[in-house]
């Protein structure tokens, strides 16, 4: 980060800042560095320009005023006398460091500031430090700004939203503080902590349920990226009585290590309910209740105590790359957005869809795979930087710690969906290409910029997980998959996992996915208690495929925990 000072870095005279009466001492952080012979003066000031530039489309505090620098400009026999423009250079500059490498950002929204400044000095409000009045005026015109469209409080009031039957979605949305996507001051989805307890009149089950930010509740439809609507979704186990308390506290990256103050009214809502059983028949998941695993080879139905065997296709993998989802984006020129347009005659009167009848294609695709007699599918939920690059659940490609409410909700229309068809619907969290950094079955080392903190499970790869789960793990039948052709290390698998497994109420099936000629590498240090995985995704040739299957469900029982492999 560039840092605002006299001079730009790398730039000086023969002179001295002491040689400039305009200025007092400036602090440590903006000393200038050592002198340099006194050439090429005109490339100097370019550069600083371009510095200068570069920190306001930063975002910088920044207080240099431009007149003196347009007065060199035309008077080119300026530029012949280093001492002469220096004293101008710092005559021009006012006695303090404001973009200084610690100054705060200004949220993006804001644009940039204005370059034209006076050359007086105040405190900026907002917190901002110190700057110019011009400075001064519009960091408050923006505060006032952001204060109006800001919108009131919700008043902490509770709404069930879906049917109130076992099996069922029953999504609770409290009526809380207002955020916006894109928010900073708190970031709504890492230092707002919403959470709810729902406990059964019989005292088991309970489940400590993670919620989300939901913009104004509607945002699938509305494209809203602000509002003051939090959502939690229950699958009720059994039919009765159910209590819900909430707690909704703020900290720096309380939603993910805990802590932080406790917010009223949000915090400590109580409320009680009656669910009844489930009206549901035939294919339906909800018929037979959540899809778990049991600690065999086979996932079970916890309602019908059916076994289920999965078969389904493994691809596309970009089956979410879809042109009718908010804020999805085709990087690679020979990898276009997806239209399903073949299924829109697939769709059926009563199906969902949104925004005036987005979704048919992808919902008719849906219905097509279950009319030919499919129970499962499969779908990445992040590939930036990989074969697709088309699929991520935040704002923007890179935002990694800001999620898009909308497209989120149209993946939910979509995958609710696909669990009243009968489909069970397979994560795959990421690929090869972003994983980690290490790239391809040689695990060679390279940067990647995409990775989720580098391969581990710290804050971007925690909040990813604690987002899908908060949204999603309310499906009966699905599993998460730590990602396709896994290359990450045996503790990062482990880490994954277990972050997983702490994280979601309903403790659904966990697996990962290999190379084949990675299985004893990858799979081997994972088994037993030396991960919380349940399972194992395999890839093989057509003819080793049963050898290896009963490979590793002998080995996962022989090692104290059945994998369900598949």
């Amino acid at each position: 980060m560039m840092k605002a000072r006299g001079m730009a870095p790398g730039m000086n005279s023969p002179g001295s800042f002491m040689e400039c009466p305009a200025l007092t001492k400036p602090p440590p952080e903006c000393q200038p560095p050592a002198p340099l012979p006194a050439v090429r003066l005109a490339a100097a000031l370019a550069r600083f320009k371009r510095q200068r530039n570069s920190a306001k489309a930063a975002g910088m505090a920044y207080t240099a005023s431009l007149p003196a620098f347009q007065k060199l400009n035309t008077q080119p026999s300026i530029l012949m006398h280093p001492r002469l423009f220096l004293l101008i250079l710092c005559a021009a500059l006012p006695p303090v460091c404001a973009g200084a490498a610690d100054a705060p950002k200004f949220p993006a929204h804001w644009g940039e500031p204005p370059l034209r400044q006076t050359r007086d000095m105040r405190e900026l409000p907002g917190g901002y430090g110190t700057g110019s009045s011009t400075l001064a005026k519009w960091i408050q015109e923006h505060l006032d700004r952001d204060q109006a469209a800001r919108g009131r409080d919700g008043d902490g009031s509770i709404t069930l939203r879906g049917e109130l039957r076992q099996w069922h979605k029953v999504t609770l949305e409290l009526a809380g503080p207002f955020a916006r996507e894109t928010g900073t001051a708190p970031n709504p989805f890492t230092d707002l902590a919403f959470e709810v307890t729902f406990t059964h009149e019989s005292g088991t089950p309970s489940h400590r349920v993670p919620g989300h930010f939901a913009a104004d509740g509607n945002a699938a439809e509305t494209s809203a990226d602000s509002g003051t609507v939090w959502r939690a979704h229950l699958s009720p186990d059994k039919p009765g009585k159910w209590t819900c308390t909430t707690s909704f506290t703020r900290g720096a990256r309380a939603a993910l290590d805990g802590g932080g103050e406790a917010l009223a009214p949000w915090h400590g809502r109580t409320g009680e309910f009656v669910v009844a059983p489930t009206d549901k028949t035939g294919r339906d998941f909800r018929a037979e209740g959540r899809l778990q695993y049991t600690g065999g080879h086979h996932l079970q139905f916890a309602g019908s105590r059916r076994y289920f065997l999965k078969a389904g296709p493994d691809a596309p993998e970009t089956l979410l790359a879809y042109a009718d989802f908010d804020g999805t984006e085709a990087h690679k020129k020979n990898v276009p957005l997806k239209t399903w347009k073949p299924h829109l005659q697939d769709w059926r009167q009563g199906d969902p869809a949104w925004q005036g009848g987005k979704g048919r294609g992808l919902i008719g695709a849906l219905n097509y795979l279950a009319a030919k007699g499919c129970n499962a599918f499969s779908f990445l939920t992040y590939n930036a930087g990989g074969d697709g690059d088309n699929v991520w659940p935040f704002t923007a490609r890179d935002a990694r710690l800001h999620y898009d409410c909308s497209k989120l909700d149209q993946w939910c229309i979509v995958l609710d969906h696909a669990a009243a068809l009968g489909l069970y619907a397979h994560f795959k969290l990421q690929e090869t290409e972003n994983d980690d950094e290490r790239h391809g079955s040689k695990r060679e080392k390279r940067p990647v910029s995409t990775a989720l903190d580098g391969g581990g499970t710290g804050l971007e790869r925690k909040l990813y997980l604690r987002e899908l789960i908060s949204r999603f793990a309310h499906l009966p039948a699905l599993n998460w998959n730590l990602g396709e052709e896994n290359t990450q290390t045996p503790d990062e698998q482990r880490a994954m996992a277990e972050y997983i497994a702490r994280t979601d109420p309903y403790q659904h099936h966990r697996v990962i996915h290999t190379y084949p000629g990675d299985q004893e590498k990858v799979y081997r240090p994972l088994l037993g208690g030396q991960s919380s995985l349940t399972g194992a995704s395999l890839q093989n040739a057509w003819d080793d495929t049963h050898r290896r299957t009963l490979q590793w469900i002998r080995e996962s029982a022989a090692a104290g925990r059945p994998w369900v492999v598949a």
